[in-house]
């Protein structure tokens, strides 16, 4: 059995909270790979918005419309197109992102405050358990101390016996 150590608590720092909303930020934007149980994984966007239309023609009027409400193409998404089939990614509206983002940075610092609260619940069960074995030791190594001193006065008192019982024979 391996001995653990006791760490250092964790405390909330501001610097890493920062640290990880930039993490999560950059993610939103660029994406991030989500892998799945049952299958491999993909390629996620989240502030991609994507639109699929049946003709070009509807692909090319609603390209015109996101250009005018101040979207833009999204760029790590390739269009695809085939028989019929037509799909462009956008921007989300930056309501749509900023509404994202707000929940994912409340997410980012619970997952944060759980991870410290479950580093230092951890410490203190580890810090527990050894205190207890030590404990738990000390109170073996009394006993035995005890049971020791105590055999070691049993042998006195029988060898005390035994030889006044062979003095006693040996003085009739």
């Amino acid at each position: 059995m391996t001995k653990q150590h006791v760490q250092q608590p964790l405390t909330f720092s501001q610097s890493e909270l920062d640290a990880r909303k930039e993490a999560a930020l950059h993610s939103y934007l660029n994406g991030h790979y989500k892998s799945y149980q049952s299958i491999r994984g993909s390629f996620v966007f989240p502030c991609m918005q994507e639109f699929t239309f049946n003709s070009i023609e509807d692909l090319v009027d609603h390209s015109q419309a996101m250009q005018l409400q101040g979207r833009s193409r999204y760029p790590h998404y390739i269009p695809l197109q085939g028989i019929g089939f037509y799909s462009v990614g956008y921007y989300k509206s930056n309501e749509d992102q900023e509404a994202d983002l707000a929940l994912i940075y409340e997410q980012v610092e619970a997952d944060y405050r759980a991870e410290i609260e479950a580093h230092n619940q951890g410490q203190i069960e580890l810090l527990t358990t050894q205190l207890f074995e030590q404990k738990k030791k000390a109170r073996e190594k009394k006993v035995e101390d005890e049971n020791s001193r105590l055999l070691a006065t049993a042998v006195n008192e029988a060898e005390e016996y035994f030889n006044g019982l062979i003095n006693n024979k040996e003085s009739k």
